[in-house]
């Protein structure tokens, strides 16, 4: 399979390679194509405002990297690999499921870098607990547990993404191979996620997304600079 590279020359086009950190709502999967000898997986999502993703050739789904392949009326087409998809809630997606949107950051923009995550989720997390915070009546405070050889990079008081959404890493224990902590999630940044209170519960699986500005690594990842589609 041949790849088409992307030329990122300067520290500003770089950002290009990044995400924003919100998430763009909940949007369904109609359809599944796996191809197991390109080993790509084609996933169609249902995506009324197509002008979400017109301006960029990636979007992100729960975290993952994903390239658009084709745009339909109400539907789009994009492509990922078995690899991104490895550890992640995209690896048990079926028609139906809802995951996030994601998209690219924009240079020009962006005020504060600190909430740009990678594009693409390494590795998962469970939920262990969903509560309200105390004193504060819209706060959500969710509990995770995820391995710690998979995610070195969590630091408390640093951003990760969580599901997409870029967030602070609380009160983080490291024991036994595992690292827990707890994100605080507001009304606002939980509106339309898989973080809504109402949806996500104990033993539910999120994707970790790794930070731009508070990661050890400044180099875009190459799976970012080439093309998802077969030539």
């Amino acid at each position: 399979m041949q790849t088409r590279k992307t030329s990122f020359t300067t520290a500003q086009d770089r950002l290009f390679c990044y995400f924003t950190g919100y998430t763009k709502g909940m949007i369904e999967i109609t359809d599944i194509k796996i191809d197991e000898v390109l080993k790509i997986i084609h996933f169609s999502v249902y995506l009324p405002d197509k002008a979400l993703c017109d301006q960029s050739h990636y979007i992100q789904l729960d975290g993952v990297l994903c390239q658009i392949l084709e745009k339909n009326e109400h539907t789009v087409t994009v492509s990922t690999t078995f690899e991104l998809i490895e550890n992640t809630t995209l690896k048990n997606a079926v028609k139906g499921t809802k995951v996030c949107l994601g998209i690219l950051a924009e240079a020009e923009s962006v005020e504060n870098q600190a909430f740009l995550i990678h594009p693409s989720a390494t590795t998962s997390a469970t939920v262990e607990n969903v509560s309200i915070l105390s004193g504060h009546r819209y706060t959500v405070k969710i509990d995770l547990s995820c391995e710690t050889a998979k995610t070195p990079e969590l630091v408390e008081e640093k951003h990760v993404g969580i599901a997409g959404s870029s967030l602070l890493v609380r009160e983080l224990k490291i024991s036994a191979g595992l690292s827990r902590f707890s994100i605080y999630s507001s009304r606002e940044t939980r509106e339309n996620t898989r973080l809504n209170q109402q949806q996500i519960k104990h033993g539910d699986v999120v994707n970790i997304t790794l930070p731009k500005i508070d990661s050890s690594s400044e180099t875009p990842y190459p799976f970012a600079l080439q093309s998802l589609r077969p030539q």
